[in-house]
């Protein structure tokens, strides 16, 4: 299932504005704005994708010493966990 935001319909809430406002006015605005972001939220997606599934995940940070790794990585086998 796939949801799709139009950046039209979506309000921020009076909390929200009333927040911005009070860092608007506040000599430090950068600082003051960061709390606001780091409390509220940064980014509102305008697509989210619900229902799919994590079939293998892996980090890996690959330099000259550690071939012998990634190929051992590569030939694992990976299965579905249901």
């Amino acid at each position: 299932n796939t949801m799709f935001f139009d950046k039209m319909t979506v309000r921020p809430s009076k909390d929200l504005k009333d927040e911005v406002e009070r860092a608007m006015v506040n000599e430090n605005l950068d600082k003051e704005l960061m709390k606001v972001f780091n409390t509220c939220g940064h980014f509102l997606p305008r697509k989210i994708v619900i229902g799919h599934k994590l079939y293998r995940k892996s980090n890996l940070l690959a330099n000259h010493e550690n071939n012998n790794q990634i190929a051992i990585i590569q030939q694992a086998e990976w299965k579905n966990t249901e």
